[in-house]
């Protein structure tokens, strides 16, 4: 995406395919979002978005121990990876001082004036091809995507999440069942529980095939 980005500006339409996404980590939209509208005015845009926004993490031992597997998981990510990592030791820290929450610090606002708007010389028109199992992470795709007025949603209405994220499975001591436990809970998230992405142009064909989704896209 960054080394064809000068093709992109030009482009009559650039589509950002979300179909079979379910969730996982934000890193990959986030990074998407950087290569088209440019690093600072995503950082920008997102420190507005969820200024408000705090993430608490269950430091129960199990859900510590949990967070610390993950610090190998996402080594590819570096922003992840560094993150994870302090999250870690922050439960870790909560956890020895018989806290039940690891608070995240606020988000710092990108290093750019309170006063000053970024505007990002990306204007291609943008669709996103929404799929209703969109939720958790592809949900988060969304969230970022939507900050800018060239995005279109095509496709169906999205998925929902309540504000319980980052889950694990945990097995039943019979051995009959497991049980999913979130590790963190968000407080004053942007985008509520329950809330879902209505498209802004429905596609409400039975028919999913890729070919299909873009011939009705280059139609529009």
């Amino acid at each position: 995406m960054a080394s064809q980005r000068t093709k992109l500006l030009s482009a009559k339409t650039v589509v950002l395919y979300l179909r079979h996404n379910q969730g996982g980590s934000s890193y990959w939209s986030l990074k998407l979002a950087k290569a088209l509208w440019g690093e600072q005015v995503v950082e920008q845009k997102m420190a507005n978005y969820s200024q408000n926004s705090r993430v608490w993490w269950r430091a129960s031992k199990d859900n510590t121990n949990y967070v610390k597997s993950l610090i190998e998981v996402v080594k590819d990510q570096p922003e992840v990876h560094k993150e994870i990592k302090e999250i870690a030791a922050g439960m870790a820290k909560s956890l020895e001082n018989n806290k039940p929450f690891y608070i995240e610090a606020k988000q710092s606002k990108a290093n750019q004036s309170e006063n000053t708007s970024l505007v990002s010389d990306f204007k291609t028109q943008v669709f996103v091809i929404v799929p209703p199992q969109c939720a958790s992470a592809c949900l988060g795709a969304i969230d970022v995507f939507k900050q800018f007025s060239n995005t279109q949603l095509f496709g169906a209405p999205s998925s929902a999440d309540s504000l319980y994220m980052d889950v694990r499975l945990a097995e039943l001591p019979s051995g009959l069942g497991k049980v999913i436990i979130p590790n963190k809970v968000y407080v004053d998230r942007a985008r509520g529980k329950g809330d879902y992405y209505k498209p802004d142009i429905a596609y409400n064909d039975i028919d999913w095939t890729t070919d299909l989704l873009l011939e009705k896209i280059n139609h529009l």
